[in-house]
């Protein structure tokens, strides 16, 4: 059980970096959570596009619908800010995952499983 939470869009200074690569649960967590939220992004931005892609189709059916057109743009933001997420996420997670090989030497979680 965590005896700390951490907001989900939380980007660590160098200074709570440090402090996170004291405990390796932490950074593990830190880790897990990051690849979790990477996972969950990715399938809302494959969902947000398969809604734009039926906005697009019912605009060529009806190319004057002003909610069509906003609903569209509504999706590119959603689009955008999930790219952003998917982004932030991944760099959160790589960097995780860097301190873990540099300071305990050993792999990840993930890594560990699919050795023989």
């Amino acid at each position: 059980m965590a005896d700390h939470y951490w907001k989900s869009m939380w980007d660590p200074s160098d200074a709570e970096w440090s402090s996170l690569a004291q405990r390796r649960k932490d950074l593990q967590r830190m880790y897990d959570n990051s690849q979790v939220a990477l996972v969950d992004n990715s399938n809302r931005l494959e969902y947000y596009i398969g809604l734009q892609d039926d906005v697009e189709e019912q605009l060529q059916v009806c190319p004057t619908s002003t909610v069509l057109h906003l609903e569209q743009e509504t999706l590119r933001r959603k689009i955008t800010a999930t790219e952003k997420k998917i982004d932030f996420y991944r760099k959160r997670g790589d960097r995780a995952r860097k301190i873990l090989q540099d300071r305990y030497g050993s792999p990840t979680n993930n890594e560990r499983s699919e050795e023989p």
